[in-house]
């Protein structure tokens, strides 16, 4: 009925655009670290649910091989409760493991990264992304 993360508060958050970079673990095995700071910009405390999403941006030259209809508009990686007093703001750390970003090939019979740009938003709600920055992955 309604979106993750909508609800009401009587707190207002601001947050800072995410610095978003890539850690290999192993060969063909990464992580996407995403960094950003939330400030609650009013005279009260409260709670934020700090989401990040992730989609693949759709380029028509190189995906010949992928069905792109099929594909997620957004998928939620990971999210995190963050309490902040009045005028309190905190640097908010995501790790994203590879396996969160990968899709299932049919042909293959196995999970697989496709190459390519990816944008990570940052959203206080699935319907309310507030900022975003793209990454390319391969």
């Amino acid at each position: 009925m309604y979106p993750f993360g909508h609800g009401l508060s009587y707190a207002s958050f601001e947050y800072s655009p995410p610095a978003v970079t890539v850690r290999e673990q192993t060969p063909g095995a990464l992580t996407v670290v995403a960094d950003l700071t939330v400030a609650n910009t009013s005279g009260v405390p409260g709670h934020e649910i700090v989401q990040l999403y992730a989609r693949r941006v759709a380029n028509p030259d190189l995906d010949s091989d992928l069905d792109s209809e099929r594909e997620a508009l957004r998928i939620l990686v990971d999210f995190e409760r963050v309490f902040l007093d009045a005028g309190e703001s905190r640097q908010v750390t995501f790790e994203v493991p590879q396996e969160r970003l990968e899709q299932w090939s049919v042909e293959k019979a196995t999970r697989f990264l496709p190459a390519g740009e990816y944008e990570f938003e940052i959203a206080r709600s699935s319907a309310d992304p507030v900022v975003g920055s793209r990454l390319e992955l391969s």
